[in-house]
């Protein structure tokens, strides 16, 4: 049997993943619903009903269910009261003929602050989804759980929050929650911006730090998908959480056309950054190695001239890395021989559609 104070510090741990919105989602035959939800049993003549995203204490409504008379249902349901759970539930005509726990459970949707955290804290949570809440001030001094849910509130994306549930005791043992901010780095020391949202430094590790500086350094847009994960332990009740990053960016682009009159020219492809970036065309003939080197603006395409390379010699397009320094090749090819047809093509900047 769970002890009284156990199952206390477990649910207190969880308060941060358990309160729920007045907007439930509607069940379905053999569907499994998740969240904070209020209960009333049933007995062998009368039914009982359970009510996902429902606290009577904080004036909010969700979706009732009846549960037929006699149905079965989780001997311990009622010790949990309402705390977060997964329930998977079989209906017939809407009514709710067996209940169980279930072994996990998803919700995914927006998430907006309720309360005034500015001013009372303590009051205020982040609503998930319309079934889960988080208290502010909790997720507040837990960089993991801001990261998901201050960025999802502050940009508009959605979170998701999947719970592994005990089949035992019917609470949640781990989650994993997830979002993503996306757009223009901006660099400092400590916390780090992109786009709309920010990266606490508490869940910046130095690879991903690195790849934002990269992205920063070429004015490149990233897309940083946040996951964390949290884990109950089963001895004090507290919530350890752990957050990784995935960073990506669009690198400049780049390649060669031609042959044309047995010429051969580069594009250079810088639309996917805000800065300008430094492009190079290399090539040969009995005339030598020749390098032109030329800086396009940032969100541009330019086409160099054509330039004639000698069979079987080597063409390349690169472009020079703001942050190492180095030449990045982004394409090349060996010049091949014979007749080929003229150049037709629109050489300079190429004027992009908005």
């Amino acid at each position: 049997m769970l002890s009284k104070r156990w199952l206390s510090a477990v649910l207190l741990a969880l308060s941060m993943v358990a309160f729920p919105a007045g907007v439930g989602q509607a069940a379905s035959e053999g569907s499994v619903e998740c969240g904070f939800f209020e209960y009333v049993a049933p007995d062998a003549d009368n039914p009982g009903s359970i009510e996902f995203g429902a606290s009577a204490a904080a004036g909010l409504s969700g979706d009732l269910f009846v549960i037929a008379a006699g149905a079965p249902v989780p001997a311990n349901i009622s010790e949990l009261s309402g705390a977060p759970t997964c329930l998977s539930l079989t209906l017939e005509s809407g009514v709710i003929t067996e209940m169980h726990y279930a072994a996990s459970g998803s919700v995914s949707g927006a998430v907006a602050v309720y309360g005034d955290p500015e001013n009372d804290p303590e009051n205020s949570v982040y609503i998930t989804a319309g079934r889960v809440a988080t208290p502010y001030a909790v997720a507040a001094t837990e960089p993991g759980l801001w990261a998901i849910l201050g960025n999802a509130a502050a940009t508009g994306a959605n979170a998701t929050l999947h719970l592994n549930i005990n089949l035992e005791f019917g609470f949640p043992q781990s989650f994993t929650a997830a979002t993503s901010v996306s757009g223009t780095v901006v660099m400092s020391e400590t916390n780090i911006a992109v786009g709309l949202g920010t990266l606490p430094e508490e869940v910046i590790d130095a690879a991903s730090r690195a790849l934002l500086q990269e992205a920063a350094n070429l004015g490149a847009d990233a897309k940083v998908i946040i996951t964390s994960q949290g884990e109950i332990d089963v001895n004090t009740g507290a919530l350890n959480v752990t957050t990784t990053l995935e960073v990506t960016f669009a690198n400049p682009e780049g390649s060669i056309g031609g042959p044309c009159g047995a010429s051969y020219y580069g594009v250079f492809d810088n639309t996917g950054s805000n800065v300008a970036i430094r492009f190079r065309l290399i090539w040969g003939n009995t005339h030598g190695v020749h390098v032109r080197t030329k800086w396009v603006a940032a969100g541009s395409i330019y086409r160099t001239w054509e330039h004639w390379a000698k069979p079987k010699s080597l063409v390349r397009v690169s472009y020079k890395n703001p942050d190492t320094r180095l030449w990045v090749r982004l394409a090349s090819l060996v010049a091949g021989h014979g007749g080929f047809p003229p150049c037709v093509y629109q050489r300079g900047y190429e004027t992009l559609d908005n």
